[in-house]
């Protein structure tokens, strides 16, 4: 981040809060948690799809393994593991909600 190469990335608070408080970056929203000093992405989320997305993000944090791949790779996949996530939990998740 620090070089340009990337310009935002999805982490636990505490594996970027030293890069924040050097300076070097900021959080600009948060997924759960119950700090008050930075909105909650689902407040700022205003698509379906988007919100969607963010279940998804949401149920992976629950389990602590976020699951990302690149643009086209193995979409089969993701969406199965989306499907076995809404089962364990009873809700929709991103691939049943098209």
């Amino acid at each position: 981040m620090r070089r340009g190469e990337i310009t935002g990335t999805i982490a636990s608070r505490s594996s970027v809060d030293q890069f924040v408080k050097n300076g070097y970056g900021r959080m600009i929203a948060q997924i759960g948690g119950s700090q008050k000093d930075i909105p909650q992405l689902k407040t700022l989320v205003k698509s379906e799809s988007g919100r969607d997305l963010l279940a998804l993000i949401e149920s992976q944090s629950e389990i602590a393994r976020l699951t990302a791949a690149s643009p086209g790779r193995a979409c089969a996949a993701i969406e199965g593991a989306s499907r076995r996530l809404s089962q364990v939990d009873g809700r929709q998740g991103a691939a049943g909600a098209r």
